[in-house]
C-alpha cells in the first residue's frame, strides 16, 4: 500500500480546533531495536481514514482520476464525499463512504478485505502548501506531519497523557499545532515565541517508528477535525 496518492485530488477548507495540556520538553527518544509493527499500527489508527467504494467493495471504475484497481483516500470524509459526488457526476452508482484508520490501510489489511485493491493517500492542499513553505521545499509533494520543537534546543514539545506519561504530539492539520502553541502562550507566557512548527512527510515518520528511531509508544497522532 501507498501512503501517497494522485496530487490535486480535491481542495477544502480548514476546520479549526485547540489542543490543550502541552506541557514539557524532551528529546526524541530512541530506541536501540526495531518497534513492534502491532505498536506502530496502534499509533497510526488514531487517524482515521475515508475512502469511496462500491456496495461490492471495490473502486469505482470510472472516472479520470480513477483505475479499475486503485482508490484514493483521503484524511477529510468531506473530501471523500465530494469525490463521491463527482464520480456519480460521471455515472457511477452504488457508491458509499467508508471509513478505516490509518493503520489498517497502512498494514495492508484493509487491501487484503477488498480484494487485493491498492490504495494512496492523498495529500490536503491546503497542509501541504503549509508543509512546503516550512520546509523551504517546493518539491514536498507528500502527506505532511507537523510537529513543535524549541528554537535552541531541537527539543519536541510533548504532552501529558492521563497516565501520566509524556508523548510528542504529531500533527496533520498546520492550524490546529499553531492554535495549540497560542493556547500554550496564554497560559504561560514565557513560552511565547520560543518553539518551531518543522514539516516532516508522515512516510518518514511511519519508517522512524519502524526502525525504532522515534517510539510509536510515545506517540500522540493528532488528526484532522471532520
Amino acid at each position: 500500500m501507498s501512503l501517497n496518492g494522485p496530487k490535486d485530488f480535491y481542495t477544502t477548507t480548514m476546520r479549526r480546533s485547540l489542543l490543550a495540556c502541552l506541557c514539557i520538553l524532551l528529546p526524541m527518544t530512541t530506541q536501540a531495536q526495531t518497534s513492534d509493527q502491532s505498536a506502530v499500527i496502534k499509533a497510526l489508527n488514531a487517524v482515521p481514514v475515508y475512502f469511496v467504494a462500491t456496495a461490492s467493495g471495490s473502486a469505482p471504475s470510472i472516472g479520470a482520476q480513477q483505475q479499475a484497481d486503485f482508490s484514493p483516500v483521503f484524511l477529510y470524509s468531506q473530501e471523500a464525499k465530494i469525490a463521491k459526488t463527482e464520480l456519480e457526476h460521471e455515472g457511477a452508482t452504488g457508491l458509499n463512504v467508508e471509513r478505516a484508520e490509518l493503520g489498517v490501510l497502512y498494514s495492508g489489511e484493509l487491501s487484503k478485505k477488498t480484494k487485493g485493491l491498492k490504495y494512496g493517500l492523498i495529500a490536503n492542499p491546503t497542509q501541504l502548501a503549509a508543509a512546503k513553505r516550512l520546509s523551504a521545499n517546493q518539491n514536498f509533494s507528500e502527506v505532511p506531519v507537523f510537529i513543535a520543537k524549541h528554537k535552541n534546543s531541537g527539543e519536541v514539545l510533548t504532552l501529558k497523557q492521563s497516565d501520566g506519561t509524556l508523548a510528542a504530539p504529531l500533527f496533520l492539520e498546520i492550524h490546529r499545532i499553531e492554535a495549540a502553541l497560542d493556547e500554550l502562550a496564554k497560559q504561560a507566557p514565557n513560552t511565547a515565541g520560543n518553539f518551531t512548527v518543522e514539516a516532516y512527510p508522515l512516510s518518514a515518520i511511519v519508517n522512524d517508528m519502524q526502525r525504532g528511531a522515534l517510539n510509536p509508544e510515545n506517540v500522540v497522532m493528532i488528526p484532522p477535525v471532520n
